[in-house]
């Protein structure tokens, strides 16, 4: 009997083991190396790596959602010394410390359903960003604190939150709040002396990290909070067919409902505050990761909300367990259910089924020596620009808009970028600003390659639009249009001028327009800049708040009869975008910077549409003429 006990126990040891090992395969990144392409996002993690790698200031003279330290979270460190080695031992230690927190919940609750609602949240935290899974285990550990305050734990937490700071400061901005009203918590509430210690422990460890990362603070943080609040108003996106996206939004308003109404069955039963602080906090990540995920409303951001969920609904049933009864057991497989069922669907559209991301990559990397040497060369011959083009640059320096940064670095270039990098994030005054600082300035690029381009279906030449005037006085294009990549891309030169052109303003109509009537322009060609002054309803602050507001279109007429309708960046019309001339191909472009605007096909009149009582029906508009002379 004693034997077959000692077998049985060896057994559940090995299974036990077995999974362990199996989920510590999950949890590593399914590519030990990842290499950047030649899209939107490949282009900002190489200028994310060359900024480290060059000693640009964070908050000042590189302003992005992802700070000196983003390479862990997008596992390219191709310019960073040592950068992929740092990936590597950071990912370990994320996955032995989630793996610590299985190990955890295993010796409390060792049953066999419980290893399969772990492998089935494990298995769907594998498609999170680093930044997200950190925010898992900082929740795990606050909840323990909440529950018996550890000064061990908490300092990890600082830690963490520390690092994702300098990762992606929007999300730890966040939850360094979540965090610093729970500490309170503890000392008012709990009577820990020492709790505060470790909100000194983070601001000490933000602070000389800031030193050593080469990042201003003051900027830094700034910058984060002006590009987290246009988030909503700038990227706003519903990238499904109308019936997709409604499901999509049942299944995660069913899911948070659901959470919402066990925490106030838990919350209830329990009468203490520990619960309600605990369902507090659970509540709002469930709104961050709303944010974060509906907002930008496509399969990539989708999985910022699907991946994490089941997790933080599952570390809040292990703190609350003694708690709840049938009705709450029964939600809790609803939730189960509404979460399978949405990653199935997500999956389709994804990929077309369920992978499983072991990391196997690992092995081309080990036994393919030539692997990077092999993708940087097959990708420099696909970006190549022409020898001409590559002779007129040289050594000199030049940046790109609106935002091929890939093609420069594996041309060689010598990158040289404004503050604010990629022209889609450079909606509002603010960081119009600073890009058109550097451009007045004497160490502005000496060149651009320029492409008229922009992202959903927005105007072409409307983002960055101060900028952009910036450049037409300061900046000529010194040669036609020219081909590349295949003859898939067409761009053309820009070259700093000696000296700027002079433009005088003029102020020609101040006055009040409504939605969806046609409004006629003075015809001129001088160029004629529009700033609206678009204001949401009761209505359209809500939408804003708890989802997005609706988009505004604006149709405009051509003078050869065409019309074409695009969608509002609304914080960059506060400023003024050029109305009254045609910018929409490359050629429209060239046209401009080189007869400012004179030889440009004329807009006559336009209409600002909208379904929506999200906007008030009227605004004001101003126009203002600008006449340029050498």
């Amino acid at each position: 009997m004693g034997l077959n006990k000692i077998i049985k126990d060896k057994a559940l040891l090995t299974w036990h083991n077995f999974f362990l090992f199996f989920i510590f395969l999950l949890l590593l990144p399914s590519q030990l190396i990842d290499f950047p392409g030649t899209d939107l996002d490949s282009s900002w993690m190489i200028a994310l790596n060359l900024a480290v790698k060059n000693g640009l200031v964070f908050g000042k003279d590189f302003v992005f959602t992802y700070g000196p330290l983003g390479f862990l979270s997008t596992h390219i460190g191709l310019e960073i010394p040592y950068g992929y080695l740092l990936i590597f031992l950071f990912d370990i230690c994320i996955t032995s410390i989630i793996l610590f927190i299985v190990v955890k919940v295993l010796r409390d609750y060792n049953s066999l359903p419980v290893y399969g609602i772990i492998f089935i949240a494990i298995y769907h935290l594998t498609y999170a960003q680093t930044t997200f899974k950190i925010l898992v285990i900082v929740i795990f550990f606050l909840f323990q604190n909440i529950k018996k305050v550890n000064f061990y734990s908490l300092t990890l937490i600082s830690i963490l939150l520390a690092i994702q700071f300098f990762i992606k400061p929007s999300a730890a901005l966040y939850f360094i709040v979540i965090f610093f009203v729970t500490t309170l918590y503890f000392t008012v509430f709990k009577g820990s002396k020492w709790a505060w210690a470790s909100l000194f422990v983070l601001v000490l460890l933000i602070y000389f990290s800031s030193r050593i990362l080469n990042v201003e603070l003051s900027g830094y943080v700034n910058s984060t909070l002006e590009i987290s609040s246009l988030y909503t108003k700038t990227m706003n996106l519903v990238a499904f067919s109308k019936l997709k996206a409604v499901l999509f939004l049942l299944f995660g308003l069913s899911f948070v409902l659901t959470f919402a109404i066990i925490a106030l069955i838990t919350s209830y039963k329990a009468r203490k505050l520990d619960i309600i602080l605990m369902s507090s906090i659970v509540i709002l990540c469930f709104y961050f990761l709303f944010k974060q995920s509906y907002v930008r409303f496509d399969a990539g951001h989708l999985l910022a909300f699907w991946s994490v969920v089941l997790s933080i609904v599952l570390i809040y049933l292990y703190q609350t367990t003694h708690f709840y009864g049938k009705f709450s057991n029964k939600l809790y497989i609803f939730i189960l259910i509404i979460f399978i069922s949405a990653f199935s669907f997500l999956s389709k559209i994804v990929g077309g089924k369920y992978s499983f991301p072991l990391p196997i990559g690992y092995l081309s990397v080990l036994f393919s020596p030539d692997f990077k040497n092999d993708f940087i060369k097959s990708t420099a011959e696909f970006t190549k620009l022409p020898d001409s083009i590559r002779r007129k640059v040289g050594s000199n320096s030049i940046d790109v808009m609106p935002d091929d940064i890939s093609s420069i670095y594996f041309n060689g270039l010598n990158y040289k970028p404004r503050p604010v990098i990629q022209s889609y994030v450079v909606s509002s005054t603010v960081l119009n600003s600073l890009n058109c600082d550097y451009f007045k300035s004497p160490k502005a690029s000496d060149f651009i390659l320029f492409k008229n381009g922009s992202i959903n279906n927005r105007y072409p030449f409307w983002d960055e639009s101060l900028v952009k005037q910036v450049l037409i006085s300061r900046y000529i294009p010194i040669d036609s249009l020219f081909a590349w990549k295949k003859n898939y891309d067409t761009s053309f030169l820009l070259k700093k001028r000696v000296i700027p052109l002079n433009f005088t303003e003029k102020l020609i109509s101040d006055t009040l327009i409504s939605f969806n009537k046609k409004y006629f322009l003075p015809k001129t060609e001088n160029l004629i800049y529009l700033s609206a002054e678009l204001e949401y309803s009761i209505l359209g602050k809500l939408l804003a708040i708890l989802y997005q507001p609706p988009i505004v279109f604006i149709k405009l007429f051509y003078e050869d009869g065409v019309t074409g309708t695009y969608r509002l960046v609304v914080p960059e019309m506060e400023h003024g975008v050029i109305i009254n001339k045609k910018l929409i191909t490359n050629s429209d472009a060239y046209l401009l910077f080189r007869y400012q605007g004179k030889r440009n096909e004329n807009i006559t009149c336009f209409i600002m549409e909208t379904e929506s009582k999200a906007y008030k029906s009227s605004f004001r508009i101003r126009l203002t003429e600008h006449s340029y002379n050498q």
